[in-house]
C-alpha cells in the first residue's frame, strides 16, 4: 500500500564557505561575489523521481542562487546573519516535507550545510534528514555522527534515492544499496550507489523545479555529455561518485536538451560539466557537425578543465566551431618527475605546450590550471612549474594550493601521516585558496605565499597579453577573471590601467589608478595588497604623494 503524498525538499547550499557568506550577510566584508551554477545533479534526480513515482510533491531551495540574488539586492537588503537567511530560503517552503535532501557537492559546503540541517530540524522535528553529493559520499562517518543526519547517499542519486522515497511510501525497511544509515555504518559504509549506465535512461532535468529565468540572465545553464572519467589523478574524487568508466548521452539526446534550452528556455550560455571531455573524439565530431548545422544562437563554456590527452587540432577546431568560446587545460604541474611519480596525471608537458600554441593560433580565450603543493612535492618540483609557467603563452593561469578532497588518494595519504583529521579539518579553509595546515615540504603560510606571489607575478605584473601588447584582450580578461568578482583587487585595476595606456587612452588609465587609490583609502584588502606589491605600481606613487599617504 502506498503512503500518503510524500513531500520532499531538496537544497542546494552555496558553495561559498559560511565564514564569508557570515561576512557578506552581516556586511562586515565582501572578497567576492558568491557564485553558483545550476543545480543539475538534483534537476536530475527530480526528473527520475517524477517518471517512476507517483505521490510525490518536490520544492527545491538553491541557496547559492538565493545568495547571489541578495548580492544584486545588497543596497536594499539589510544586514542579517547566515542563519537568518538560510531561515528566509526556508520560509519560501510551502509544505510540511517528509524527507529533505541535502546536496553537499563542495567540501566548502561542509559548515554551511551543518547549518542548514540544524535549522531544518528546529523547524521540522520529525523530518527524515539524507544528505548526497561528492562531498558527503567521502565524509559518511562524520556526517552520521551528526544526530540529525539520518542517512547518507553514496554515489550517484537516480537509482538509490528513488529507491529509498518508495520504501519509505510503504513503510517498508530502508535498506537500499550505497544508501548508509547509523545502524550499517558499523557494518559497511563503502557501498556506492549503482550506476545508470545509459544516460539516456535519465530524463529530462526537471527545469520548472527552478527559478529559470535567474540562470537564464546570469550563470546560463549545465548540462552534462558524458559521467565518469579514466584518469587516476591522486587529487581528484570524482570517480567516487560517477566512477572510471565513461558513460554518455547519445547525441541526438544532448541535442534534444539544447534545444530545449534554447528553444522553450532562451539561454545563450551553456556550461558543459564533463569530468572528462571529448575523449571518445568520433562521437564529438559528429556533435560539432550535427550542433553547427542548427545553428543554435548559444555559446559554450568549460570551466572543469580539458584533459591534454584528449586534445588534437581536430578537437579545437570542432570547439570552435560549435562556439566553444572559453577553457582552460589541465596541466597541473610543469614538472615531468611530479606529473609521473606524485599526481599520476602523466599530462605529455610538450604536447601540453603545442596545444596551448594552437589555441593561440586560433585566437581562443585559453587559460591553464596548476597545482602546487602536492604531498611529497619538494620546493625544486613546485620552482619547476613555476619555470613551466613562465614559458606558456595563455590569457589566464589558474594556481591552486594542493587541497585534500575527501575521498582522492591524496586526502588518504594526509590522513595516514597525520597531517590532517577529517574531523577536526578546516573545511571553510578548502576554499580560500590557501590550507590551514603544514607538511613536511613546506608550511601552509609558505605555499600560501608562493602561490599567490606566483599568481601575481605570472596573471598581473608580467601578464602575457601585456607583454604581447595585446591590450584589448587583457582589459577583457582583466574584466572578467578579476573585476567583476573582487572589484577591491587593486593589482588587477593597476594592471586594466596600463592596458589603457598602451591603447593611448589616458583618461581611462588615470581613472583606474584613481580607482585604485580610492580602494586602498577604504577597504583593508586593497591596503594589504599594496604593501606587499606597491613597489611594481609606479604609477600610483604620485597620486598617494598628493594625498600623502
Amino acid at each position: 500500500m502506498t503512503k500518503r503524498k510524500t513531500n520532499i525538499l531538496f537544497i542546494n547550499p552555496s558553495s561559498m564557505p559560511a565564514n564569508e557568506q557570515e561576512a557578506f550577510l552581516n556586511k562586515t566584508s565582501i572578497l567576492r561575489v558568491p557564485s553558483f551554477s545550476m543545480p543539475l545533479g538534483i534537476l536530475e534526480i527530480v526528473a527520475y523521481l517524477q517518471e517512476h513515482l507517483d505521490n510525490i510533491n518536490i520544492k527545491i531551495v538553491d541557496m547559492g542562487k538565493d545568495l547571489y540574488k541578495t548580492y544584486l539586492e545588497r543596497e536594499q537588503t539589510p544586514a542579517m546573519s547566515l542563519e537568518s537567511f538560510i531561515e528566509l530560503g526556508l520560509d519560501s517552503v510551502d509544505f510540511q516535507p517528509d524527507i529533505v535532501g541535502i546536496s553537499i557537492l563542495f567540501s566548502s559546503s561542509h559548515s554551511s550545510s551543518k547549518i542548514i540541517i540544524n535549522k531544518v530540524k528546529e523547524r521540522w522535528n520529525d523530518v527524515v534528514i539524507i544528505c548526497g553529493g561528492n562531498h558527503a559520499t567521502n565524509m559518511v562517518d562524520n556526517l552520521l555522527a551528526n544526530p540529525n543526519i539520518d542517512y547518507v547517499l553514496r554515489g550517484e542519486g537516480e537509482l538509490s534515492f528513488t529507491e529509498f522515497v518508495r520504501c519509505f511510501q510503504r513503510d517498508e525497511n530502508i535498506n537500499v544499496f550505497g544508501i548508509i544509515d547509523k545502524k550499517k555504518l558499523k557494518k559497511s559504509k563503502n557501498e556506492l550507489s549503482p550506476l545508470i549506465m545509459d544516460l539516456n535512461d535519465i530524463p529530462i532535468p526537471a527545469y520548472d523545479f527552478i527559478d529559470i529565468e535567474t540562470y537564464r540572465k546570469t550563470v546560463g545553464a549545465s548540462l552534462m555529455f558524458t559521467r565518469g572519467c579514466i584518469f587516476k589523478c591522486t587529487f581528484c574524487a570524482s570517480h567516487t561518485v560517477h566512477g572510471r568508466k565513461v558513460r554518455y548521452k547519445s547525441n541526438d539526446r544532448i541535442l534534444d536538451e539544447l534545444n530545449l534550452f534554447v528553444g522553450k528556455y532562451n539561454f545563450d550560455k551553456i556550461i558543459i560539466e564533463d569530468d572528462l571531455f571529448a575523449i571518445n573524439k568520433n562521437k564529438f565530431l559528429d556533435l560539432s557537425k550535427k550542433i553547427v548545422s542548427r545553428n543554435l544562437s548559444v555559446k559554450f563554456y568549460l570551466p572543469q578543465g580539458l584533459s591534454v590527452a584528449t586534445l588534437d587540432e581536430d578537437i579545437i577546431d570542432a570547439m570552435i566551431d560549435m562556439k566553444i568560446c572559453e577553457a582552460a587545460v589541465a596541466i597541473e604541474s610543469g614538472s615531468p618527475y611530479t606529473q609521473k611519480h606524485l599526481i599520476k596525471k602523466n599530462v605529455d608537458l610538450t604536447k601540453a605546450r603545442s596545444i596551448l600554441k594552437y589555441f593561440r593560433k586560433k585566437d581562443f580565450l585559453i587559460s591553464a590550471n596548476f597545482i602546487l603543493g602536492f604531498p611529497r612535492e619538494t620546493r625544486e618540483l613546485m620552482r619547476e612549474t613555476i619555470d613551466y609557467i613562465k614559458t606558456i603563452d595563455v590569457d589566464w593561469v589558474y594556481i591552486f594550493h594542493a587541497l585534500p578532497l575527501p575521498g582522492s588518494e591524496m586526502f588518504q595519504e594526509y590522513v595516514s601521516k597525520g597531517i590532517i583529521n577529517p574531523n577536526t579539518f578546516d573545511w571553510d579553509g578548502i576554499r580560500l585558496g590557501r590550507r590551514s595546515f603544514d607538511t613536511p615540504e613546506i608550511s601552509a603560510k609558505e605555499l600560501e605565499s608562493l602561490v599567490y606571489d606566483t599568481n601575481i607575478d605570472c596573471n598581473f605584473f608580467n601578464n602575457s597579453n601585456l607583454r604581447h601588447k595585446r591590450y584589448k584582450r587583457a582589459i577583457k580578461v582583466f574584466n572578467e577573471i578579476i573585476l567583476d568578482q573582487y572589484p577591491f583587487h587593486i593589482v588587477g585595476h593597476y594592471c586594466r590601467g596600463l592596458a589603457f595606456l598602451g591603447l593611448g587612452k589616458k583618461e581611462n588609465a588615470k581613472n583606474d589608478f584613481l580607482e585604485c587609490i580610492r580602494w586602498i583609502q577604504k577597504n583593508e584588502e586593497s591596503k594589504r595588497l599594496f604593501e606587499r606589491y606597491g613597489e611594481n605600481m609606479e604609477y600610483l606613487h604620485p597620486y598617494l604623494e598628493e594625498l600623502e599617504i
